[in-house]
């Protein structure tokens, strides 16, 4: 739906950029369709030219996209190696009115030799290396064209379609944005900040240093932290993620950016989270994506940037950083298990049946168990202090925390009565 995309993006929705009433950026649908507002069908949004007002649209036929990439349309050669492997590409140009100097009612071909009169988003579809530059009303000084769909019905144009000269000016002013269907996981839930109105801002040092930016969360449900998304400014762009629960770190995982743009990256091991459990996804790496503008509110403290001993709270700005947690819904009853000490063996429960789960403490393994009746029983006695889970069934490894604490329940009780 064209209209629940700008919509979305305009200063009438709560996600919206104050400043934009009609139409948006190359980046508008983009941050749009990452943030899972849509895609929404056409038959759940019409068009409405006046209204500037929809709602937030979900139906089981709402499309989630997880990866995207952008390209310089001034490089052929790339946008047709994307149009190969990712398909359709989103691209800004003059909006094609037959009656303007740069369309070519009877060929429908269009060239805008003017960067500045670019006012309309369409998506190409393939190309044609001989069409030739005779078909345009103006003269582009080569031959070859995109094949473009448009927006405004089948009853313009070619059946909705047209060519677009490699070389217009508006198109190879801007960016153009593809969408990378590789992730075909179906995540139960997304934990963000950055709903739409992205504009590629970035933060980084001065210095070209590695920084770190982090998001903090509370989990709605008891859940699985599976993938994180950030934007990366260039492909091959180094990064460390690292997840905090309940201010422990539990898990960390390096790699280099496939796309330039936005990538979620899947995590080796899946991090589990309780209900209602505080939980932190940091990112270190050379630039920090951030939300700014946005009609949306920050809770103070949960989005901040660290360059070495300098530490800035964006949300108290009304700043936001771009950082994506997908999760799965957790089998296991029971995440980030605590209990008191008590002599002999260490059980816990609440695991899936047959699960193998490893103990451990300071990266040493300690103990090894398989699930029976629920519960993960350990022939040892193990003492207070904080350590590690890992859960392996159905081949996924999650990682998680457990704690014992330093009194029993009854000592417990017993230092409450005698402080009373």
């Amino acid at each position: 739906s064209n209209n629940n995309i700008q919509n979305s993006g305009i200063r009438y929705s709560i996600y919206g950029i104050p400043t934009v009433t009609e139409g948006g950026y190359i980046f508008s649908g983009l941050s749009y369709i990452l943030s899972w507002l849509g895609v929404v069908n056409t038959e759940n949004d019409q068009y409405d030219e006046l209204g500037k007002i929809s709602p937030v649209i979900f139906t089981e036929d709402n499309y989630h996209i997880t990866d995207a990439v952008i390209l310089e349309p001034k490089n052929i050669t790339s946008m047709k190696d994307a149009l190969i492997k990712y398909g359709a590409l989103t691209v800004f140009v003059n909006g094609a009115n037959p009656k303007n100097e740069y369309f070519n009612n009877e060929t429908n071909a269009s060239y805008c030799n003017n960067e500045s009169l670019g006012n309309h988003f369409v998506t190409v579809v393939g190309w044609d290396d001989n069409y030739s530059r005779t078909n345009f009303k103006l003269d582009p000084g080569h031959d070859g064209a995109w094949i473009v769909k448009n927006s405004w019905g089948t009853d313009w144009g070619n059946k909705g379609y047209f060519y677009l000269s490699y070389y217009d000016a508006p198109l190879t002013s801007d960016y153009a944005v593809g969408y990378v269907i590789n992730n075909t996981e179906v995540y139960d839930r997304l934990y963000q900040y950055d709903v739409a109105a992205f504009q590629d801002s970035y933060f980084g040092s001065t210095k070209g240093n590695d920084i770190l930016y982090r998001n903090y969360y509370t989990s709605a449900e008891g859940d699985l932290i599976a993938a994180v998304g950030t934007y990366f400014q260039n492909p091959n762009q180094n990064y460390k993620i690292t997840v905090f629960v309940n201010g422990k770190q539990v898990y960390t995982q390096s790699g280099k950016s496939k796309f330039k743009v936005f990538e979620t990256v899947k995590l080796n091991k899946y991090v589990a989270v309780g209900k209602n459990s505080n939980f932190t996804i940091q990112i270190q790496t050379k630039t920090a994506p951030y939300l700014e503008n946005s009609r949306q509110y920050f809770e103070k403290g949960t989005s901040i940037y660290q360059n070495g001993d300098n530490i800035i709270d964006f949300s108290a700005e009304g700043k936001a950083f771009c950082i994506k947690a997908y999760t799965f819904k957790n089998n296991n009853t029971d995440s980030n298990p605590t209990q008191y000490y008590s002599p002999g063996n260490t059980v816990i429960k609440g695991f899936v049946e047959g699960a193998k789960v490893t103990i451990s403490q300071d990266g040493k393994s300690i103990a090894s168990t398989t699930v029976k009746n629920g519960k993960a029983e350990f022939d040892k006695n193990l003492t207070p202090g904080n350590y590690s889970l890992t859960v392996e069934y159905d081949d996924i490894e999650i990682e998680d925390i457990f704690e014992i604490y330093s009194i029993s329940r009854s000592e417990e009780r017993r230092v409450g009565k005698e402080c009373r």
